[in-house]
């Protein structure tokens, strides 16, 4: 990013191979809709080029590349217009011909239904969680990304996983 920031653009396609599955990831889990998440990773390292001198080569890349994605996200979904493309209602009962497909149905369920609790938590614990958990960063860095203190970070990691957990069971005992 260094090399980016002195206008050595060419470099940026290095970082964009690094990082944009795992941006592109993080959206998919925030909003549920890959076309959504495609055109905002895109505009994650839009703004990466266009922003390239506000990077500090003391702060991580990755909580950088990251802040940015939140800003940008935010940006595009105000609070109010959250586009979760998360299906709300629970799935379909599914029968199985043999124990290997009955078991395949039974996995694929229950992946289902995380992601129905997840679309489910509130939009910051969902974040939370994602940037925690899927994209394992540090507490340090998403206290940084969100403007909070690392202690707050692990406070609300944890109340987001135990309300993850119990709306998880919920629908799991449909």
């Amino acid at each position: 990013m260094v090399q980016v920031r002195q206008d050595r653009l060419e470099s940026a396609s290095v970082l964009f191979e690094r990082y944009h599955a795992q941006i592109y990831g993080f959206y998919v889990k925030l909003t549920g809709d890959p076309t959504l998440s495609q055109d905002l990773t895109q505009t994650v390292f839009e703004r990466m080029i266009r922003y390239r001198t506000s990077f500090k080569e003391h702060m991580p890349f990755r909580a950088w590349i990251f802040q940015i994605a939140r800003n940008a996200y935010k940006d595009t979904y105000p609070r109010t217009g959250n586009p979760c493309g998360y299906p709300h209602s629970t799935p379909e009962e599914t029968t199985a011909q043999d124990p290997g497909q009955a078991e395949e149905i039974t996995r694929s369920e229950t992946i289902e239904n995380l992601h129905l609790a997840l679309a489910r938590l509130p939009e910051d614990d969902r974040e939370i969680l994602l940037l925690t958990r899927f994209q394992e960063l540090k507490y340090a860095e998403v206290a940084q990304i969100t403007g909070s203190t690392e202690g707050a970070v692990k406070v609300r990691a944890h109340r987001a996983i135990r309300q993850l957990r119990e709306l998880f069971f919920r629908i799991d005992a449909r």
